[in-house]
């Protein structure tokens, strides 16, 4: 991981020479110690440094990858995740380890981390990173949207977090470190979210009057602890169901939240309840509830998705792709001899001879429906104007964006829009059936 992210112990990629192969190796080989998540939290100390076997649940998303079980207490820190070798994190955080070069081997304090590659590990990969792609009234989809929950069994070396906070590794120095050696037994068990197919999505709101709205959250105020908040926030959300006629089993299914607002989605994400309360101040009181609205979204197939036995495998796509100054005037001359026209005018234009260029470098085919979705307003940053532009695929299985560059040397105080567009970033997931 890079010199620049903020962790309390840095972990650095290096390309492996014979000493480092051989220490790396010699790791690798070590009998492993079995242990579970919990007592890795627990006893961090006793694990320190040692290749160690885990079992466990794993969490993916946004700032996030790691390893967590219910049964620790509260205070105890997650297990954050990282690859050996050459393999990046999946995710953006503080790490800022979504690219390593090609051939390198990571190194947490000096201690070289190989990773074994065989089809267990690419299996896991392409399991965890299976999800719907939210589009436009389609599903309401990010990372809660995954078609698998995944358990696996780890072998790696375990790292300890210093006992102050945050002093550890990961996402802002969140957690323990385990550095993947080997991934096996994966279990990824699919979830009810539907894969492919097109949904339409209705929204509908209810008007709540001042005295029920008041009582609603006086309720859940007046809760203690997780389980009886839950109870609570549910209960809200039940007469928001109600209010439809429809069916009021939510705390036992689906997923509930209660920490910036009740809200409510089924595990199919085909429905969601939610509440804003509203408030306006009183003389010599808090804010009073003067009333509240209840949502109710609701999401039909317009075109049927895939079977549920379908397995499903996705692909995260990420590379950085600087462009010298001598391959940008190779670029420019290529132009003015009326080549690569699609480089010239608006950031829209230029995006999809961009998206050509990305796909052919990453080896996929681009899904039939892909369409555009925006590309940001163009900004400047230490001399070079930049847009990123996005595509979606309309069935949820395909997001591509790629950022095109206009580089302020090859400008000579001319305006913009005489700079050819050049690749320099893409990004995206391609998930296909298997």
């Amino acid at each position: 991981m890079h010199e620049n992210c903020r962790m309390s112990r840095q972990v650095f990629p290096a390309i492996a020479g014979f000493a480092l192969a051989m220490q790396a190796l010699a790791t690798l080989a070590q009998a492993p110690i079995p242990a579970s998540v919990c007592e890795l939290a627990k006893s961090p100390v006793k694990y320190a440094n040692q290749v160690v076997e885990v079992r466990g649940k794993v969490s993916l998303g946004f700032e996030n990858f790691t390893l967590r079980d219910s049964d620790c207490a509260e205070k105890d820190r997650s297990v954050w995740l990282a690859y050996g070798g050459d393999e990046p994190t999946p995710t953006t955080s503080t790490v800022n380890d979504q690219a390593r070069p090609a051939g390198s081997v990571v190194k947490v304090n000096g201690r070289a981390v190989l990773l074994q590659r065989d089809e267990s590990l690419e299996l896991f990969k392409r399991r965890l990173a299976a999800l719907r792609i939210g589009v436009k009234d389609d599903l309401n989809c990010y990372d809660e949207c995954r078609f698998y929950e995944v358990t696996a069994t780890f072998t790696g070396v375990f790292f300890a977090a210093a006992d102050k906070r945050p002093g550890g590794y990961g996402h802002m120095g969140c957690c323990h470190l385990l550095a993947i050696q080997r991934v096996s037994e994966v279990d990824a068990r699919r979830t009810e979210v539907p894969a492919g197919g097109r949904f339409a999505c209705t929204t509908e709101t209810w008007d709540i009057a001042a005295a029920e709205a008041q009582s609603m959250e006086e309720r859940r105020h007046s809760c203690h602890g997780f389980d009886d908040c839950r109870k609570a926030a549910g209960e809200e959300l039940i007469a928001v169901a109600r209010h439809w006629n429809d069916p009021t089993n939510l705390t036992g299914e689906g997923d509930l939240s209660f920490f910036t607002g009740p809200h409510w989605h089924s595990a199919d994400r085909l429905k969601a309840y939610s509440i804003a309360f509203q408030h306006q101040p009183a003389e010599h009181a808090a804010k009073v509830i003067s009333g509240g609205i209840g949502t109710r979204v609701q999401c039909k197939a317009v075109s049927p998705p895939l079977p549920f036995s379908t397995p499903i495998g996705c692909k995260g796509l990420w590379s950085e792709l600087p462009v010298s100054q001598s391959a940008a005037k190779v670029i420019q001359e290529r132009v003015k001899l009326g080549q690569d026209s699609w480089r010239m005018g608006s950031a829209d234009v230029a995006a999809k001879g961009a998206l050509d260029e990305a796909v052919r470098l990453w080896g996929v085919t681009p899904a039939p429906g892909l369409k555009l979705g925006d590309c940001g307003k163009p900004m400047v940053v230490d001399g070079d104007q930049f847009s990123w532009c996005n595509w979606v695929d309309p069935d949820g299985m395909q997001q591509l964006m790629v950022q095109v560059t206009r580089l302020g040397a090859l400008r000579h105080w001319k305006s913009w829009e005489s700079v050819p567009w050049v690749l320099t970033r893409g990004d995206g997931i391609v998930c296909t059936t298997e």
